[in-house]
């Protein structure tokens, strides 16, 4: 979902002079400013982040030289010198990355944490969970 620069710059306008009213029992109301970014709970931040979170898994593809087809991308394991399937699913918030092992998945993390620096974003780490099939050894964070 790429957007034009036509939408880019709507939504900046749409934030440019933003501000929150907060009503008070025994005084006036205070008006504050928002200096930048999405205001948490807008209805635009889904939309924001899977138009980010779309070019985050672009450039992943150009970086590892993959094809895209319906959620699938094809990737070299670096297990070993066969391409693997790569199945992820993207949320309005969030993504999840489904691996057949640890140093795959750490792989694909590391490659999705250095495409979301490029854009700005950081992982969460506090937020990140792992789950897995089998005894984990070595846990990822």
């Amino acid at each position: 979902m790429d957007l034009s620069l036509y939408e880019i710059k709507m939504i900046q306008e749409l934030y440019k002079d933003s501000r929150m009213l907060i009503l008070c029992l025994k005084s006036s109301p205070i008006q504050i400013f928002s200096s930048k970014g999405v205001k948490q709970e807008d209805f635009l931040s889904p939309v924001l982040f899977i138009a980010a979170l779309q070019e985050i898994i672009n450039n992943m593809k150009n970086d590892l030289m993959l094809g895209s087809l319906n959620g699938i991308l094809r990737i070299k394991n670096p297990d070993n010198d066969n391409f693997i399937q790569l199945f992820y699913l993207a949320y309005s918030n969030g993504i999840v990355i489904l691996s057949t092992s640890q140093k795959t998945f750490e792989f694909l993390v590391s490659r999705l944490e250095k495409n979301s620096k490029k854009s700005g974003l950081l992982l969460n780490k506090l937020k990140t969970e792992t789950l897995t099939n089998s005894d984990t050894v070595n846990p990822i964070y």
